[in-house]
């Protein structure tokens, strides 16, 4: 807000109040009104702030200085914090905003879980390690043997915020694993689930193998599923359907997101109130389908010996598609 805004009579502050409301909708200008502070508030905590210091009126409709009421009214006092901070001060403030922001930010990674710098990263469950991502098995329960991960390096909330080289080496480790499930006689289904983007909170994609004679089963549960959850009120489609596009074109990257794939299609959902959604949404449709028990009612206290006997039995049948072997550094031991 400009001084010359504050005066009464002033052209430009009459244009500037009507060119900023020109282009809002009914909406939009209902909802500006409802979060804009109320004027008698912020001059009721103007005048606590100055306490003494507060001038005010005779409260005869003359002020102290003899004008009239009206001439007299200090708008100053009409001004909320943000108004009166000046240029300086706005950077300062913005400054303390982003130096907070990146200390948080820093105590997220550094207590992550999926990132590999992170003292709580488990590298004895390493899988395979590409140049833009990762397999590993689960350090928490899971609701069938040769359930895995896959995560991107980078520590983002999203894949629709990865760059073309992390999409496409997720990508690869999709095939690699629906080729090694395939020679099973399985399929594998694909779950990631993004609860609040803002959070930062490192994202995985979750490989859960599933009988080849199940899978035509997987979209109808889901649809049911999706159809049935999340908010009353939503503006957004229940059911994305992602088959041929692909998530990154089906969903912007700030939008929180569930997102199911199988080997010939998939369903994305946009989480609008995340605490109205479920965090194993996915692997809780899953449960039902393989009639096993949901993962939360399972407990996980595998010892570090058990762990690695997981991973050499997950290595032992994963080795023959592994295409990080192709990388330097990535031949196995002999």
């Amino acid at each position: 807000m400009r001084p010359e805004d504050l005066k009464c009579g002033s052209k430009k502050g009459k244009r500037n109040a009507v060119e900023s409301g020109a282009n809002l909708s009914l909406e939009e200008l209902v909802r500006n009104e409802r979060n804009a502070p109320d004027m008698d508030s912020v001059h009721a905590q103007n005048v606590m702030r100055l306490g003494t210091r507060y001038n005010h009126s005779d409260g005869k409709g003359a002020s102290a200085s003899g004008l009239d009421e009206e001439d007299a009214v200090d708008m100053r006092l009409y001004r909320d914090a943000k108004d009166r901070l000046t240029e300086r001060a706005f950077v300062q403030s913005s400054e303390r905003q982003m130096l907070k922001s990146r200390m948080q930010w820093d105590t997220a990674m550094q207590r992550c879980w999926f990132c590999m710098k992170s003292e709580s990263f488990k590298k004895h469950l390493m899988i395979a390690m590409g140049e833009y991502a990762y397999v590993a098995l689960p350090s928490t329960a899971t609701i069938v043997p040769g359930q895995c991960i896959i995560a991107p390096m980078e520590h983002l909330a999203s894949t629709t915020a990865a760059d073309e080289n992390t999409v496409a080496e997720i990508e690869r480790f999709k095939k690699a694993l629906r080729s090694m499930w395939a020679a099973l006689g399985s399929a594998v289904v694909f779950l990631e689930t993004t609860m609040d983007p803002a959070k930062k909170r490192h994202t995985v994609i979750e490989c859960v193998p599933v009988p080849l004679q199940l899978e035509p089963d997987v979209p109808m549960y889901f649809k049911q599923g999706l159809v049935e959850c999340d908010e009353e009120w939503a503006t957004h489609k229940k059911i994305i359907d992602t088959t041929g596009k692909g998530l990154q074109r089906s969903i912007p990257p700030q939008f929180a997101y569930f997102h199911v794939e199988w080997s010939n299609g998939g369903y994305g959902h946009i989480i609008e109130d995340a605490a109205q959604f479920p965090k194993d949404f996915g692997v809780d449709i899953l449960s039902g389908i393989l009639e096993v028990d949901p993962r939360r009612y399972g407990k996980y206290h595998a010892s570090f010996d058990a762990e690695k006997d997981r991973v050499r039995d997950f290595l032992a049948t994963w080795q023959p598609f592994d295409w990080t072997q192709e990388l330097d550094g990535g031949e196995y031991a002999t």
